[in-house]
């Protein structure tokens, strides 16, 4: 499975790898559905709390990913009770 990282980026050298790229994320894909009233938004820098163990994060979601998101993004959202990067 593909991280999903903010700086990732690819090229394909014909339609046929890129279209088995997106039909791969597309069933790879979790989307969770909520109202925004159900989310909150934190700040995720370098100093911040959540820039450390990744108690407060989803299981799936690793390090690396949340590392990637302190140096580009710079915010989490959490749902429920986990954060996302």
């Amino acid at each position: 499975m593909q991280k999903c990282l903010d700086s990732f980026h690819t090229s394909f050298s014909d339609f046929e790898t890129m279209f088995d790229y997106h039909e791969t994320q597309s069933k790879e894909s979790v989307w969770h559905r909520t109202g925004v009233r159900n989310l909150q938004v934190a700040p995720l820098d370098k100093t911040s709390s959540l820039h450390g163990p990744l108690t407060k994060f989803a299981s799936n979601i690793s390090a690396d990913a949340v590392h990637d998101t302190a140096d580009n993004l710079g915010l989490a959202i959490k749902l429920e009770k986990h954060y996302y990067s």
